[in-house]
């Protein structure tokens, strides 16, 4: 588990614990398990005071959601902490996504090859 600690830009001290689980879930057939591993927000305490929280996004940016009362509250993660929190992920996506965007661009000057070769 880890513990991460920051100051918020309106100056709110964040304590938040974080810890990794492991899914193994079957197939209906049987023949293949999967495992699926997430980050789970075991603890957030915001100026001292501890609230249930969970990963979610606002404003476009990520972010730990918790209730304040009947009112929906959140702390947005430095930049900093969301790279330690998802530290391969991000960089398996960015690797994944030029990966595909590469792919795509081959494809297209194949096709514009092809289409260029049927004009003529």
């Amino acid at each position: 588990m880890e513990t991460y600690t920051w100051t918020t830009e309106k100056g709110a001290r964040v304590k938040m614990m974080v810890a990794t689980q492991t899914d193994k879930e079957t197939v209906a057939d049987g023949a293949e398990t999967r495992e699926t591993t997430i980050k789970v927000i075991k603890n957030l305490t915001v100026n001292g005071q501890a609230y249930e929280a969970q990963f979610g996004k606002i404003k476009g940016k990520d972010a730990a959601m918790f209730r304040v009362g009947a009112r929906q509250a959140a702390v947005i993660l430095p930049e900093d902490i969301k790279e330690a929190i998802w530290e391969g992920k991000t960089a398996a996506f960015k690797a994944r996504l030029m990966g595909e965007i590469k792919a795509d661009e081959e494809y297209r000057d194949h096709y514009n090859r092809v289409m260029e070769a049927m004009k003529e």
